[in-house]
């Protein structure tokens, strides 16, 4: 039996509660739509809440597994070709049988793995601990390498900069827009003269910048980048002695 941290107790019980609303969010507008007078209201405002619900708990499902939107690509992908296809179309797709097999390998081999978690938050606490024990630099906090999506972080007189680069670049390539921008503005990121780069600034004792640095991080990577969707990693170089 897997003994569970108490962060990843915390996310199971968030995920359970956040099920439980999902699924009563669902009786609730069958119920409205049943109903001799129809709700129309009532079962539109209750089915933006279960949208809501069901943004989030996809977040919190690649939180707790890494693999998971890969999971669901590879299911649909199957499900796709063993029940959306009719027979003719198989004939048609010579390629069918390869995909199919290559699918349900990969994901025969996902589901064998251990369930491995996003980023822990001991992860980028011990991070920040270590950039402002000036122990290591070029920190970066990764959330899609391919796409070169990441917080640079560094640590000066006693101040802690955290920068999102290459916004323009970013927006010409549609993996960053105007909306996240705006969100991480709305959170105390500056956007930069250039207008290519956003920076959040914090001062004051190591203790106080950790747990800010936290609280913003965790608000970032919940409402601007959807959890990192299982792409998110640390990267840093240990200083010379």
């Amino acid at each position: 039996m897997q003994l569970l941290t108490t962060e990843e107790k915390q996310l199971e019980e968030l995920i359970q509660a956040c099920e439980h609303e999902q699924h009563s969010l669902t009786e609730r507008i069958h119920s409205y739509l049943q109903d001799m007078e129809v709700d129309y209201l009532s079962a539109h405002q209750s089915q933006a809440g279960l949208y809501r619900i069901e943004a989030l708990l996809k977040i919190l499902y690649n939180f707790k597994d890494k693999n998971y939107n890969r999971k669901v690509e590879l299911t649909r992908r199957i499900t796709f070709l063993k029940e959306d296809l009719d027979y003719e179309q198989r004939v048609r797709l010579s390629y069918f049988p390869n995909y199919m097999k290559s699918y349900e390998d990969e994901l025969s081999t996902l589901e064998q793995q251990p369930i491995t978690p996003t980023l822990s938050s001991h992860q980028l606490v011990h991070t920040l601990i270590l950039l402002v024990s000036a122990k290591i630099k070029n920190t970066k906090l990764w959330f899609d390498k391919d796409s070169n999506e990441f917080f640079a972080f560094s640590f000066r007189n006693k101040t802690l900069k955290v920068s999102f680069p290459n916004i323009k670049t970013l927006k010409k390539k549609y993996v960053f827009d105007t909306f996240q921008e705006r969100m991480l503005q709305d959170l105390g990121f500056i956007t930069s003269i250039d207008g290519n780069r956003l920076v959040w600034t914090i001062n004051g004792n190591k203790e106080t910048i950790i747990e800010k640095t936290m609280l913003i991080l965790s608000r970032v990577t919940f409402e601007v980048f959807h959890g990192g969707e299982g792409k998110t990693f640390i990267q840093y170089t240990d200083k010379v002695k």
